[in-house]
Order: C-alpha cells, then sequence, then structure tokens
C-alpha cells in the first residue's frame, strides 16, 4: 500500500515501522513502540482515522511487564474489530519485533490458534 514499507500478514492486519505521513488507506494505526507514541490525541490523528496506543518497550534487558501484556491483548482486540471495517497497520520502531507481537496475538484470537501457530504466520508473511 503506497510507499509504506509494511507487510500484509493477514486479511487487513499488515505490520511495519511507524508511519511519516497520514495513511489514508488505513482504518486505523497501532503504535507499538513505547519511544514513538503520538504525544496528543492531535498528532494521533496526523497518521490515520482510528490510533491505538500500545507502549512497549524494547530494551532486550527486562522482560514483559503485566500491565504491557494488558495492552497487548487490548490493542489485539481493537485489531481484530477494527480489521472487520478495513486494514490496520500494527507498527513499531523498525516494524520487527513489538509489531508482529501484537499481530500475532490479534491472529491468535481471531483465528483461535496457539500463540506458536501465530507466530509462525507472521514470520511466513514476513
Amino acid at each position: 500500500m503506497s510507499d509504506w514499507k509494511g507487510t500484509h500478514i493477514a486479511k487487513n492486519i499488515w505490520v511495519g515501522p511507524v508511519p511519516t505521513r497520514y495513511m489514508h488507506e488505513f482504518v486505523a494505526v497501532a503504535f507499538c513502540a513505547k519511544e514513538l507514541q503520538p504525544q496528543s490525541r492531535a498528532e494521533s490523528k496526523k497518521f490515520a482515522r482510528h490510533s491505538l496506543l500500545c507502549p512497549l518497550d524494547d530494551d532486550g534487558v527486562r522482560g514483559i511487564t503485566a500491565r504491557e501484556i494488558l495492552s497487548v491483548l487490548a490493542t489485539a482486540r481493537m485489531v481484530c474489530d477494527l480489521s472487520q471495517r478495513g486494514p490496520v497497520a500494527v507498527t513499531c520502531h523498525m516494524g520487527i519485533n513489538r509489531s508482529a507481537f501484537v499481530a500475532a496475538t490479534a491472529l491468535h484470537l481471531r483465528l483461535d490458534i496457539s500463540g506458536s501457530e501465530a507466530m509462525a504466520l507472521v514470520r511466513q508473511r514476513r
């Protein structure tokens, strides 16, 4: 889609880096990089009609927190719901780790498959 460097992984679910412009072809953009969260409602509206905030850290040292797990689950549910209306971009800094985790969780919920199967599907599509 357009010049954005995302990858289509399932019906209406895309994974990739944080966008640099408004993505009119997407119903929503999920921001999964803690360091790249829009700082205001106005800023989040610069990218899509709906913005989903899932601030995940990628420091590689500590594990995921309970708060982050809840955020991933809530965001994945919203990705599932919004993807019924059209394409959803799930993004992080490079579009590799955090976005793939959230997208795989959405596939796990949507397709009723295991987490391992969902991650394998994301890896296969990238």
